[in-house]
């Protein structure tokens, strides 16, 4: 039994990485049907809410949470994922979305580096070789050589983006959220961050309302595959 659970948990992970490879491919089919980062990233949330939303329902799970969870959880929308989503998003816009992409995986790197720091983990030799090689390909992606047409606001941003999503899964693996049923997690941080990102998109003046039909499915799409 445990191990399927860990080979079902590789799996999953394996998947929910993979996943992240259809942001790009949809954000770059709604930025050319008039989204932006923000409007992309505010419906992507706002679908994914809706859908998790009715599958609570259908499958007659218990949607509510303590009082006492509302804090953490909003805090851990908007610093974990609606700035990641969002920084990741916008990466796209000065550089190309596979190199933007790929540094925003950076975060494996940042969650055993912020466990150690934060948590005082110890790090097993077996994940040592991995964070070196994760290290070096990041090296060689960007490169000196490539710097000069590499946008560094782009690769900030991307690098943002890691970090962030490694807060998101550090918060979620302690403390009482994690047991929280991740249906129920998912829809709360998307609610959440649907509602930061509609302000954030105000205040930036970023809430455009041009886009077309085939922009919005592709924000279904990606709220659907990732």
């Amino acid at each position: 039994m445990v191990i399927m659970n860990k080979t079902k948990g590789i799996l999953l992970t394996i998947f929910s990485a993979s996943s992240f490879g259809f942001i790009p491919l949809f954000a770059k089919i709604a930025y050319a049907n008039g989204l932006n980062p923000y409007t992309f990233c505010l419906f992507r949330s706002l679908f994914a809410s809706i859908g998790l939303f009715v599958l609570l329902k259908i499958k007659k799970i218990d949607y509510t949470i303590e009082n006492a969870l509302y804090v953490p959880l909003f805090k851990l929308s908007f610093i974990g994922f609606s700035l990641m989503i969002l920084t990741l998003t916008s990466s796209y816009n000065y550089m190309s979305t596979g190199l933007a992409t790929t540094i925003h995986f950076i975060y494996p790197v940042a969650v055993m580096v912020g466990s150690v720091f934060f948590y005082h983990e110890k790090i097993e030799k077996i994940k040592i070789f991995p964070l070196i090689l994760s290290l070096a390909g990041m090296y060689f992606l960007i490169g000196f050589n490539s710097l000069e047409s590499t946008s560094i606001i782009g690769v900030l941003l991307a690098l943002f983006s890691g970090f962030s999503y490694a807060y998101y899964i550090i918060t979620i693996a302690r403390g009482r959220i994690k047991e929280m049923n991740p249906f129920v997690l998912v829809f709360y941080v998307s609610l959440f961050t649907s509602y930061i990102l509609f302000v954030i998109s105000i205040f930036m003046g970023k809430l455009e309302m041009s886009y077309t039909f085939k922009g919005i499915v592709s924000t279904v799409l990606v709220s659907v595959s990732s």
